[in-house]
């Protein structure tokens, strides 16, 4: 996040607070002086030391600056309403690197018909799909998979179902008919590796990565909720035959009802560690 961005999130309150400090930090004492150091290195500690003293205070002066601009809540309101019009002004050449000119301007929205589903973001230590599916095929397959956690013998593990041809075909008719799926009908998969895995759930102030894409001409983003990295297991505990039917159906309440909470989210700024901090102590207060 840009450092100008971070500081417009920040709590007035804490602002203040840093505002008031540092104002006590640069009064100015007359019966106070420098430190004086004795020593027969006269270049380390004589007149560089003064110099060196005068850089860090001019570095120090330096990145206050961006404090300064936010004085009060108007300069706030103020520096959110130059940003509209800073976004208006056409980009010419790069903000980085010289000779780069743009090709194309274009808005990014968030995807607000998909943003009520989670993803993750899923990375394998190699190739998924083991069965013979012929290569034009291939690609569609690995994208109609299905990950499911397993518990086999007190053994927890993840499988990776591919769909079989048929399965692959039906997809196709559902495609065609303009439906997302058949509710009277079982889709195959078969079983192709076991993986151990390891997830990292993301906060949703920390969530810094994102999905772009190009749908119904604009293009669009979702944010990826967790991270999952998947070790292929030499020795399965699951016979490569084994296969997994499918029945498609619908929402419950009970899931409508996340997915609504997390629409809702997308208009809400992300709660801070010190409001979570707050809030797990007042539940622990009720309890």
């Amino acid at each position: 996040m840009d450092e100008k961005d971070q500081i417009l999130l920040e709590d007035e309150s804490a602002t203040k607070m840093s505002m008031k400090r540092s104002a006590q930090h640069s009064k100015l004492v007359p019966w106070m002086r420098k430190t004086e150091y004795i020593s027969t290195e006269f270049n380390r500690f004589g007149i560089t030391a003064d110099r060196q003293e005068t850089k860090l205070g001019y570095n120090l002066k330096k990145n206050q600056q961006v404090e300064d601009m936010y004085r009060d809540k108007q300069s706030q309101i103020d520096a959110i309403n130059k940003t509209f019009e800073d976004v208006r002004k056409p980009v010419k050449e790069h903000h980085t690197k010289k000779g780069m000119k743009p090709v194309e301007e274009c808005f990014i929205f968030p995807d607000f018909k998909h943003w009520q589903y989670l993803f993750t973001h899923v990375q394998f230590d190699g190739d998924t799909i083991t069965s013979d599916i012929p290569e034009e095929e291939k690609k569609q397959a690995q994208e109609s998979s299905i990950i499911k956690a397993m518990n086999v013998d007190d053994k927890q593990f993840a499988a990776v179902f591919v769909p079989t041809i048929e399965c692959l075909t039906n997809y196709m008719d559902d495609l065609e008919l303009e439906r997302p799926y058949d509710p009277d009908r079982k889709y195959e998969f078969l079983l192709s590796r076991e993986y151990d895995w390891k997830m990292e759930q993301v906060p949703p102030r920390d969530r810094d990565a994102f999905v772009f894409y190009y749908r119904d001409g604009i293009f669009q983003y979702d944010e990826i909720d967790s991270n999952v990295k998947m070790t292929r297991r030499r020795k399965m505990y699951m016979s490569r035959k084994s296969k997994m039917m499918v029945t498609y159906r619908e929402f419950n309440e009970e899931e409508k009802a996340e997915m609504d909470k997390r629409t809702a989210e997308l208009y809400e700024q992300p709660k801070t560690r010190k409001q979570e901090m707050l809030e797990r102590v007042q539940e622990e207060e009720e309890n």
